[in-house]
């Protein structure tokens, strides 16, 4: 190769020589694309894919006030504080989450020991309706005491909201009662968390 390269020398290194493999060479460099180029192209259709991806991917509701927002369409949180009625039953006057509610701007919430006629004014004007599992129903001589006052509203009412609260770990946990109300929780759960369930079924 060498020698014939010395042998040639003159014609190589002349115009049209030089010409000849210039050309050569740019049309080797242009069929074979280099790994950089190839390897940022792949990494362009990459991020492509992955932004269409993102963008596509629904961004779930995080708090409770946003989907409500969404479920009630026109209504906002604040007219639904303004018009929903909340009741608490229960004998222990001191029970202190209704007081909280209403401070939080739900107006219309009250409580009451215990109730002489499902007809009750209170209960009838009521959207939603927290019951305690004891010490209420003995007017209306439930076995069951809350339970059963509980039961005998929501077949009376389907149309409103009753939710179960108790202070008891233990019970009768195949009650009735607790396959038809809407929603149960502890007594001692964080006033918040009876603050969800009322703005969860407050537009429903």
């Amino acid at each position: 190769m060498i020698d014939y390269l010395i042998e040639n020398k003159e014609w190589i290194f002349s115009g049209i020589g030089v010409t000849i493999i210039g050309i050569f060479f740019a049309f080797k460099s242009k069929s074979e694309p280099t790994q950089t180029t190839q390897e940022s192209t792949n990494t362009s259709q990459n991020n492509v894919t992955n932004n269409i991806s993102i963008s596509q991917s629904p961004q779930p509701k995080t708090t409770i006030e946003e989907q409500v927002e969404t479920e009630c369409g026109e209504d906002n949180l604040q007219s639904l504080k303004d018009s929903t009625r909340i009741l608490f039953i229960d004998d222990d006057t001191s029970f202190q989450v209704a007081r909280i509610l209403k401070s939080a701007g739900w107006v219309h919430t009250s409580l009451i020991k215990d109730v002489k006629s499902l007809d009750d004014e209170k209960i009838v004007s009521s959207k939603i309706i927290f019951v305690d599992i004891q010490g209420v129903g003995k007017k209306l001589a439930f076995t069951d005491e809350g339970l059963g006052l509980a039961k005998a509203l929501k077949q009376k009412y389907s149309e409103k909201f009753v939710i179960l609260y108790s202070a008891e770990t233990q019970g009768n946990r195949f009650h009735e009662a607790l396959k038809i109300t809407d929603d149960a929780l502890a007594k001692n759960a964080d006033p918040y968390e009876f603050e969800q369930i009322v703005e969860r079924f407050s537009c429903k």
